[in-house]
């Protein structure tokens, strides 16, 4: 058999299996169990990040290590976010049109 006849065999079978209950429910369980140990890891290592930048912003030999760990530390907690204000303006494709033949007008195309 070819192998591309091979693979659309497999996933044909594949997709009949996962229609079957049992087989999607233990799907969907081994899903979720690796979406909460990759949640379990994410957040252990924002605890750890957090408790060694903590530790330097006490303990950092000099002051710009300690003020740069402050500054991470701060940024992990939400304290030194960009706020950016964006004005949603609705025209029509008229509108558009219009806007970019006067452009181009204007650069002399």
């Amino acid at each position: 058999m070819p192998p591309t006849c091979h693979r659309l065999t497999v996933w044909n079978e594949a997709s009949r299996l996962v229609r079957h209950p049992e087989v999607a429910q233990r799907v969907a369980l081994l899903q979720q169990e690796a979406e909460y140990s990759a949640a379990t890891r994410r957040e252990a290592t924002r605890d750890f990040v957090f408790r060694e930048l903590a530790a330097l912003a006490m303990d950092a030999p000099t002051s710009n290590a300690r003020l740069k760990a402050l500054e991470l530390l701060g940024k992990t907690v939400g304290m030194f976010t960009d706020r950016v204000e964006v004005e949603e303006v609705e025209r029509s494709v008229e509108e558009i049109e219009a806007s970019i033949r006067q452009r181009l007008g204007a650069s002399g195309r």
